[in-house]
């Protein structure tokens, strides 16, 4: 999987789909877990990194970075 400069963010996150990622937000903080639904403005991120039985519902305008594991050694 490449992360797709000429994609939307949500299509990027789409392509994504149950992967692990890392997304950066405005405030500067980072939340990591796994791709669920990505809607029109929103992106459902499950399995959140120390965070036992927790999901987020993360706004896409709030995104500023998108990180994810691009290839395999």
């Amino acid at each position: 999987m490449r992360l797709n400069a000429e994609q939307s963010l949500a299509d990027n996150l789409k392509a994504l789909n149950k992967k692990r990622v890392s997304v950066h937000l405005r405030g500067g903080s980072v939340l990591a877990g796994v791709v669920g639904d990505v809607g029109e403005h929103f992106v459902r991120i499950e399995e959140l990194d120390q965070k036992e039985f927790f999901d987020a519902l993360v706004r896409l305008s709030d995104i500023t970075a998108l990180e994810a594991r691009a290839r395999s050694s």
